[in-house]
């Protein structure tokens, strides 16, 4: 994962490393940022360096570098609600498009960070969902292995696709951290470790939590057992209540730089990178998600809202068109709150104006990574309710 980062985040990339070498690295962290920052990237690069028995260089060829390489290793666990399916559909198509062996690992090592979220010491016997999922996380697993030397595009593809949609028929996407799950955590990391070898757990999104499994997480945070590490990645990181902050030592991942995003997507992706505006507009376009359109829409949305020409109920309906789904949804949100902002540059709309209506889309924008509410009727919803202020 190292090589993700190399040419992005270097300020915060050598901090971390630095802290991890002199071993001051926090054994409870935070995370913070937008999403493709590359937070998860240094959240698995940190986890490799606590556990490499070498040099440490990104080509360490040390027995837990190699297994690490395939994610294959038994010290890490990672719990939260990322959409893994729509990275995975973007690293799929770009697979289809390259056929490369780079685009293959990239596409491999997505779908298994995914399936650490199914570990057997998280299994929970309470959810009467697990077996299943649990089944199909190994299946899974086993015919990554068996695809790994396969070179005939189609048949990877192919494969690959029928088992994703067996477990996208069970889960959409990895749920928010349960009280049941905080207790699973807390039993792996007090067991005996071989050869006292350090333990990390990531953790995403627990700004989500219901308040037991918060409540839950105060001891781990506040005291980790021996050689354990806590890494709490974050898009929300101000909303974790002030006890769990508290416990946190707290690392910023900055929006990247065009020429950080044109490299990373030039080297890792292998496309144009001033083609894309952002990271995030690269995996929505690759996972076919209209994301031109959704920033019109956002626009016309805003438009009409600052300068009160309301839209007819079709128009709406139109404009609200396929964001049932979590991804393109917080799309929306995100670039109707770009849109104000730039009708406030051009003067158009009052820096109190501004206040008011961007609370109400970050409302919006929360309520739809937390409680997976009606995308459609959210959107209505939020569009009547800036219309009466």
């Amino acid at each position: 994962m190292g090589d993700f980062l190399s040419g992005i985040q270097n300020e915060l990339f050598r901090h971390i490393t630095k802290e991890i070498e002199d071993n001051s690295f926090s054994h409870s962290s935070l995370f913070s940022g937008n999403r493709y920052s590359g937070r998860m990237s240094m959240a698995l690069e940190s986890v490799r360096l606590l556990s490499c028995s070498g040099d440490s260089s990104f080509n360490c060829i040390c027995p837990y570098c190699l297994a690490f390489d395939k994610l294959k290793v038994d010290n890490l666990l990672i719990v939260g609600n990322r959409n893994h399916y729509s990275r995975i559909d973007a690293l799929l198509e770009n697979y289809k498009v390259l056929g490369t062996l780079k685009a293959k690992e990239n596409l491999f090592k997505t779908i298994r960070i995914m399936l650490l979220n199914y570990r057997n010491p998280l299994y929970d016997p309470s959810n009467t969902k697990s077996n299943a999922i649990f089944s199909l996380s190994a299946a899974l697993d086993e015919t990554l292995d068996f695809l790994e030397t396969e070179d005939d595009v189609e048949k990877v593809v192919n494969q690959l696709e029928n088992s994703l949609y067996q477990m996208r028929s069970l889960v959409k996407n990895s749920s928010s951290l349960t009280i049941n799950q905080v207790r699973l955590i807390q039993r792996w990391v007090t067991q005996t470790t071989f050869k006292n070898q350090n333990r990390v757990v990531i953790m995403e999104g627990i700004e989500e939590c219901g308040d037991s499994a918060l409540n839950s997480l105060l001891k781990l945070f506040e005291e980790p057992p021996k050689n354990t590490y806590i890494i709490v990645i974050a898009q929300f990181g101000n909303r974790l209540p002030a006890t769990l902050l508290s416990r946190l030592r707290s690392y910023r991942f900055n929006e990247l730089s065009v020429e950080e995003k044109n490299r990373l997507l030039s080297e890792k992706f292998f496309v144009e990178g001033s083609f894309y505006n952002s990271l995030e507009e690269f995996f929505l376009d690759r996972a076919k998600i209209p994301y031109r359109q959704i920033n019109e829409n956002a626009n016309t949305f805003i438009k009409s809202i600052i300068t009160k020409k309301n839209l007819d109920r079709k128009a709406l309906e139109q404009l609200s068109l396929n964001l049932d789904d979590e991804e393109q949804l917080e799309y929306f949100f995100k670039k109707s709150e770009d849109s104000l902002y730039n009708f406030y540059y051009n003067n158009k709309i009052s820096p109190t104006k501004v206040s008011s209506i961007g609370s109400i889309i970050k409302e919006g924008l929360q309520k739809a990574l937390t409680f997976n509410q009606n995308g459609r009727i959210l959107v209505e919803t939020i569009y009547y309710r800036l219309l009466d202020m």
